[in-house]
């Protein structure tokens, strides 16, 4: 993904299929341990609503969007 030539959305990250299906797993197990009940209670886990998802999906987007401004006006 640093790379200058790589693309936002056609890389060698995207077009790896393993990645794919370790994602997956990562939301799977995230869903899990939040809304098990049993789970959720061990973890000490709580619902963070729409707009703590919201929170979530933003800060996690953070490093995508830096790196390619990086990409874009200083590689």
């Amino acid at each position: 993904m640093r790379d200058k030539e790589a693309g936002l959305i056609n890389n060698e990250v995207t077009r790896n299929r393993f990645v794919w299906y370790a994602l997956g797993i990562c939301i799977v197990l995230l869903i899990l341990a939040v809304y098990v009940p049993g789970l959720s209670t061990i973890l000490e886990m709580v619902r963070p609503g729409f707009q703590g998802w919201l929170l979530i999906l933003g800060a996690s987007l953070i490093p995508l969007v830096v790196v390619q401004i990086y990409k874009s006006f200083l590689g």
